[in-house]
């Protein structure tokens, strides 16, 4: 399929999304929001409803304004890394079968959470991780922004009309 859109010109790179297209980890995001809301006292359900549609600062700001957020993202961070370390992860099916078939520096991950911690579930699901990885860190504006991917397209030296998203 990927050959088929390069040879009509209609797409030269392809820039993916991480949780949810190319690995499962929708219980695992969950665990962790609801081990999150534990440890401030916090309703797991309601948390997470929010966490669903806002960036993890602006979770905090909704969920628990009395708290520093700087308290509470280095929370989320701790569990977050050891949801990696000891976390049951997935990749969706046909992903393992797709990404070792795509030529090299034509393909990206775009992500809003952090390069360690894709790489580590990358390791645990045996997926190649390719050379362009843009992660939280690397923009001050995350998705649903275009800014990531456009630093995707551009890390790849690709017109972002190029890129299949």
């Amino acid at each position: 399929m990927i050959s088929e859109l390069t040879q009509r010109g209609s797409a030269k790179c392809v820039l993916f999304d991480v949780d949810g297209t190319l690995i499962d980890a929708v219980a695992n995001q969950r665990q962790v929001w609801e081990a999150w809301a534990a440890r401030y006292g916090l309703d797991p359900v309601a948390v997470y409803q929010v966490a669903l549609r806002t960036r993890p600062l602006e979770t905090f700001a909704a969920v628990a304004p009395e708290h520093d957020a700087r308290e509470c993202l280095a929370a989320l961070h701790e569990l977050e890394d050891e949801d990696v370390r000891s976390g049951v992860y997935a990749a969706f099916d046909g992903a393992s079968e797709l990404l070792p078939r795509l030529p090299s520096g034509c393909w990206a991950l775009v992500t809003s959470n952090y390069e360690h911690r894709v790489r580590g579930r990358f390791a645990r699901t045996g997926l190649p991780v390719p050379g362009v990885l843009v992660d939280a860190a690397a923009v001050a504006e995350g998705k649903p922004s275009p800014v990531p991917y456009l630093l995707a397209a551009e890390r790849l030296g690709a017109k972002p009309e190029d890129c299949l998203v």
